[in-house]
């Protein structure tokens, strides 16, 4: 599906919009303790008439959080 993506430029975010279904992913990055570490989160507004896609898109978005963990440890070794 086509999305639409934007920066907020006063903060560290990304937000990813699926231009077909109204769907909304707010992704931050958040530096923690002395900026050896990165808090990862993602809110996703969903629309009710896409509730019945909840549990799927749970799954997703917990992939594409530890893949982004995961690619993101690779490139500090």
């Amino acid at each position: 599906m086509p999305p639409a993506m934007r920066t907020i430029s006063s903060e560290p975010q990304v937000v990813i919009s699926c231009l077909v279904s109204d769907l909304r992913f707010d992704w931050a990055l958040e530096p923690l303790h002395d900026g050896t570490a990165t808090k990862i989160s993602v809110h996703v507004d969903l629309p009710e008439s896409e509730a019945h896609r909840l549990d799927h898109q749970r799954q997703v978005i917990r992939a594409s959080l530890i893949g982004l963990a995961e690619l993101a440890a690779r490139s500090v070794t």
